[in-house]
C-alpha cells in the first residue's frame, strides 16, 4: 500500500475515533469518564520517593509527623522545632536506615479502631492490602476532619454574634 494512502487511511481512522469519542460522550458520559481516566492512568507517575534526609527538619509535611513519632507531641507543637534536626540525625544514622526505619514506623502504625472494620482485632497501616480498607480510612479522617471543621465555624460565628449583639446601635 503506497504512503499516501496509508496517511489517508490514519487520517480517516483519526477523524473516526474523534467523533466516536464526542458520540461517547454526549451518549454516555460515564464510560466516557471511565476512558479519560484509564488514558490518564495508564503511565502511573514514578513510585514515591522520600525527600532528602537533609531537608526533612525543614520540611513543612515532615515536620509534624516528627512532632509524633519523634518528640511525643501533638503534630501542631512547634516548640520543639529546634531540635528536631538533632533527632532526625539520630534516628536516621543515613539514607538506608532512614528509608528501613520510616516504612516501618508508617507500617506499624495503628489504624484507630472503628476504622479498620475489624473492632476485635487491631490493624496496622502496613496491613492494608486493598482500596476499600484505604477508602474506609480516608472517608474516616475526611469526615472527622468536615466535623472539626463545622464546630469552628460555629464557635467562631457565635462569637461573632455576641461581639455583634455588644456593639451599641
Amino acid at each position: 500500500m503506497s504512503t499516501a494512502i496509508e496517511g489517508r487511511l490514519y487520517v480517516t481512522r483519526a477523524a473516526e475515533l474523534q467523533a466516536n469519542t464526542f458520540k461517547l460522550e454526549t451518549n454516555q458520559p460515564l464510560l466516557h469518564a471511565e476512558n479519560a481516566a484509564l488514558a490518564q492512568t495508564a503511565n502511573p507517575p514514578p513510585a514515591f520517593t522520600l525527600p532528602d534526609l537533609k531537608s526533612l527538619a525543614t520540611d513543612e509535611d515532615f515536620t509534624p509527623i516528627t512532632h509524633r513519632l519523634f518528640l511525643d507531641k501533638p503534630a501542631n507543637d512547634a516548640s520543639s522545632d529546634v531540635i528536631i534536626a538533632g533527632k532526625i540525625k539520630a534516628t536516621y544514622t543515613d539514607v538506608r536506615t532512614y528509608d528501613k526505619k520510616l516504612k516501618t514506623d508508617i507500617d506499624n502504625e495503628e489504624i484507630p479502631k472503628g476504622i479498620n472494620g475489624d473492632e476485635n482485632s487491631p490493624k496496622n497501616l502496613g496491613t492494608i492490602n486493598d482500596i476499600a480498607q484505604l477508602y474506609r480510612i480516608f472517608f474516616h479522617y475526611k469526615d472527622l476532619s468536615t466535623k472539626v471543621l463545622k464546630s469552628k465555624i460555629t464557635e467562631l460565628q457565635k462569637t461573632i454574634n455576641k461581639g455583634a449583639s455588644k456593639t451599641p446601635e
